[in-house]
């Protein structure tokens, strides 16, 4: 249901904005329409992913995310020594 009248308050409220030639409203209305529903679509596969993994055991090492960062940073300083 919410798929097929969900959008309907955004064409209503288009329809008007259109009317009275408020473009500005239109473009503001669907672009806060598209953020909501990204962020409720990553929000709920967010907590769905927590929920199936929650027994699972997390093993996390402090050494092991600054690896890439410091083979970036080592690369970038050879390629522009090579300049």
């Amino acid at each position: 249901m919410n798929a097929t009248c969900g959008n309907s308050t955004e064409l209503i409220i288009a329809i008007f904005a259109l009317s009275h030639n408020n473009i500005a409203l239109v473009k503001y209305s669907l672009l806060g329409s598209v953020i909501s529903n990204l962020l409720l679509v990553l929000g709920t596969s967010l907590f769905c992913g927590g929920l199936v993994n929650l027994r699972q055991e997390q093993k996390y090492d402090r050494v092991r995310p600054f690896n890439p960062l410091k083979k970036f940073r080592f690369n970038r300083f050879f390629f522009f020594y090579n300049i």
